[in-house]
């Protein structure tokens, strides 16, 4: 985060949002998938270089991805049987930040 001289005081700049961007998406689960077990690991693949990524989940707040095998993880518990929404946002290098169109899943743990 940049900082900039507003009438005299420094001030933080918020970084850019790139909304819907095709440089992240969740691509497990699927769209519309049933997650039927009691921990699942989201993947999110980028397609540049992150500097970090983070996904959401029911709003819940933003919970930081792991980073192995050319993606980026997140494992999720302790949820309950019902329909969720995610979405991953991305933070590039030079401090930018671009967000997962939104995925909405269903969990039956039955």
């Amino acid at each position: 985060m940049a900082l900039f001289k507003k009438h005299g005081a420094a001030v933080a700049e918020k970084p850019a949002v790139s909304r819907k961007s095709l440089k992240i998406s969740i691509t497990h689960p699927g769209k519309k998938e049933t997650v039927s077990h009691p921990s699942y690991t989201l993947q999110v693949a980028v397609a540049e270089p992150a500097a970090s990524v983070e996904i959401l989940i029911d709003e819940g707040g933003w919970q930081p991805c792991r980073e192995a095998l050319g993606l980026w993880w997140y494992d999720w518990s302790g949820y309950h049987a019902s329909e969720h929404k995610a979405v991953a946002r991305l933070h590039r290098p030079d401090g930018t930040i671009a967000l997962s169109e939104l995925r909405i899943f269903e969990v039956n743990l039955a």
